[in-house]
């Protein structure tokens, strides 16, 4: 159920990039309740939006969350908007929705600038810092999911680049996913000797360095290949999430996990969430406000969605395929520690180069401050768990009782309250 939020300091609000007033019409104070917003729509025609980016069918967790969020906005604004789902991509394809929000072939959904690094240069530097943050499966998690939200829309370089691809990017790095690594192999690899020539699957560039730097040979692949790859022995393993070992039905083809609770080692492929500026621009005030106040729930039904499909997934690999579960060993971790300090000076080198800033290694540091400043909210101030482990997960973690409202509600009001449209 939506619970209005509470705006309790004053902020000026201003319209997100790309976002035009051609919509007009009467706005709805922060806060408002839902008679409020049907009786400022009242007059409006009805329209039916496009949400793409589903890599899935509509029983899966995640998209079942889209879904509900679908019904709360159906239901704010007196039925006056309703969206259809592009379940499993079947119109476009997650690697084409970048281009589709652009063009106005889809009107709103999940899209992944790392599938064309030429066209978006900008929002993959950014998303090249992935791998700065606790690998734990909560609050590292979590934190990340923050911070990255956070930087991405201070850094104006990167929602400029969207606003010109003709995207409004509510949130222009969406980092819900816990990138790690399975394999066909039925006993974990963990040394660097283990690793040494396998083949795997990496979704970007930053992946490939980091599979290189450990031994291993780096495959592209998206997402619909990788199934196959794996099945066909075109590659020995693949960065993916933890949940979509079992709602993607990868069990049936891999038989081990890699997992760290440290630091990072592969970098978190950022997706991106944003609406059609074309379509945007043609809603009401009010429509537009009311798409926005609803982030929050949007944010709160993917992470609890995707954490508890994090635990379906390392349940079923436990109780039900007998995947086995291991940790990288001392050896990997150090090359992968002195492989991210290269790969912050090549960010640091490559931000300059591309003129969006005079300092790269300050765009380097105001990341890491905002991962370590989300981090102290995450855990001290919010108190999410930093002490679970993805050896502990399947048996610590509890779907039923985890709430990602209060992360949602700090993040709307830290970072998405000051763009809110006006």
């Amino acid at each position: 159920m939506f619970v209005a939020l509470a705006c309790t300091v004053a902020v000026a609000a201003c319209a997100p990039a790309g976002a035009g007033q051609e919509g007009g019409g009467a706005g709805v104070p922060l806060g408002a309740a839902k008679e409020d917003y049907v009786a400022a729509l009242s007059d409006m025609e009805p329209v039916t939006l496009g949400f793409g980016g589903m890599t899935s069918g509509p029983n899966t967790p995640t998209v079942q969350a889209y879904v509900r969020y679908g019904e709360l906005v159906d239901e704010w604004s007196g039925g006056k908007i309703t969206f259809e789902f592009d379940f499993g991509g079947a119109k476009l394809t997650l690697d084409k929705m970048a281009d589709g929000l652009g063009q106005g072939r889809m009107d709103m959904g999940t899209f992944v600038p790392a599938y064309q690094p030429d066209e978006w240069p900008v929002a993959n530097l950014g998303a090249s810092l992935g791998f700065i943050g606790s690998g734990s499966p909560i609050a590292g998690r979590l934190a990340l999911l923050a911070a990255r939200l956070d930087f991405a829309h201070s850094f104006e370089p990167l929602v400029q680049e969207m606003t010109e691809g003709g995207i409004v990017a509510t949130m222009p790095i969406f980092q819900n996913n816990e990138a790690r690594m399975h394999c066909v192999s039925a006993t974990p690899l963990q040394s660097l000797a283990d690793l040494a020539g396998k083949r795997i699957r990496v979704a970007d560039s930053g992946q490939a360095r980091m599979a290189e730097a450990i031994g291993m040979v780096p495959v592209s692949m998206v997402n619909a290949e990788m199934y196959q790859g794996l099945q066909r022995g075109v590659v020995d393993c693949a960065v993916n999430g933890v949940s979509a070992g079992f709602t993607g039905g990868y069990y049936d083809v891999v038989s081990s996990w890699t997992l760290e609770n440290e630091e990072l080692v592969w970098t978190q492929t950022a997706t991106a969430w944003g609406f059609g500026e074309s379509m945007w621009n043609e809603l009401p005030l009010a429509a537009r406000q009311l798409l926005w106040d609803t982030l929050p729930q949007l944010i709160e039904g993917q992470v609890e969605a995707s954490f508890g499909s994090t635990w379906d997934s390392l349940v079923a690999a436990r109780d039900q395929y007998d995947v086995a579960v291991g940790e990288y060993g001392a050896d990997v971790m150090q090359v992968a520690a002195q492989q991210h300090e290269e790969e912050k000076a090549a960010v640091a080198g490559n931000a300059e180069q591309q003129g969006v800033t005079d300092d790269g290694a300050a765009l380097v540091a105001r990341y890491e401050d905002a991962y370590d400043r989300w981090y102290t909210i995450v855990t001290e101030e919010l108190g999410y768990t930093d002490t679970v482990t993805w050896g502990s997960y399947a048996d610590e973690f509890d779907p039923a009782t985890f709430d990602a409202r209060p992360l949602a509600d700090r993040m709307y009001e830290e970072i998405l309250l000051p763009k809110r449209p006006a």
